[in-house]
């Protein structure tokens, strides 16, 4: 079973299956009552139904932890990267997604906890589906820049003259491990074909929103859709009715 905990700053798994992408790593984590170590990172996923019957396929940024015996997942972390949010409705929690809902129901009677039960997938339904989730997810684009002998985007990282790892570990300046990433970014996205086929000023198959909307994707690594998010002013109520205007984060060049 999977716990569907609010209070988790990232996932929490003792399998190593359950994940798309992995970094090795030891990181002490420390609980109540001692300190644990995770041994690596990266992407789970798990599978979910929401309200009408249809599968989700939910990430995860989780940590790899062999002595628990639980699964954790992170609404939060899943929040911050695709948007939308959850709430306590009754005997449930709903995660509102920017497509569909899921209702998860919380067991009073036994662990008072929301848990999703066969959310495990299978090896090949991580195949299928985690390569499109790994694309949306910005850590992706520092994981790859530790595993050379990868491809991404149809490109090899051994192609990448200018790559450095010693500019990214502790080493490196945070000037220097800028200037890497900086390159890297024009890098992959020449070997996208971005610049030269879409990003093309005299291209007319894309209006200047949409190019700008494909280059704040590249460089937060977050969806499509959290951008614009970001893009737009928000409203926020206090409990004593008092409304406030926040500006957006992102401010647009293009009005959409």
């Amino acid at each position: 079973p999977l716990i569907w905990d609010t209070g988790a700053s990232n996932g929490l798994t003792c399998h190593p299956d359950d994940f798309i992408d992995f970094v090795p790593m030891e990181v002490k984590v420390k609980d109540v009552t001692k300190v644990n170590t995770v041994v690596g990172v990266g992407t789970t996923l798990h599978k979910m139904t929401d309200t009408r019957g249809v599968t989700a396929w939910m990430p995860c940024i989780s940590y790899l932890l062999p002595t628990t015996d639980v699964r954790l997942y992170s609404p939060q972390t899943y929040h911050q990267l695709f948007g939308g949010y959850s709430k306590v409705d009754g005997d449930n929690v709903r995660m509102v997604l920017s497509d569909r809902d899921i209702v998860i129901p919380i067991e009073r009677e036994r662990s008072n906890l929301p848990i999703i039960y066969d959310s495990h997938t299978t090896e090949r339904e991580r195949e299928l589906h985690g390569p499109e989730i790994l694309d949306s997810l910005p850590f992706k684009r520092c994981a790859h820049l530790f595993r050379p002998d990868k491809e991404w985007f149809g490109a090899s990282l051994s192609h990448f003259e200018q790559f450095d790892p010693n500019a990214l570990s502790s080493m490196g300046t945070p000037e220097e491990a800028e200037a890497v990433l900086e390159e890297f970014d024009d890098w992959v996205l020449t070997s996208r074909g971005l610049p030269a086929q879409i990003l093309a000023e005299e291209n007319a198959n894309l209006c200047g929103p949409e190019k700008e909307l494909l280059l704040w994707e590249w460089k937060l690594g977050i969806s499509m859709y959290r951008i614009q998010e970001l893009m737009r002013s928000q409203k926020l109520v206090e409990p004593d009715g008092t409304e406030y205007n926040v500006p957006p984060v992102i401010i647009p060049q293009f009005k959409s």
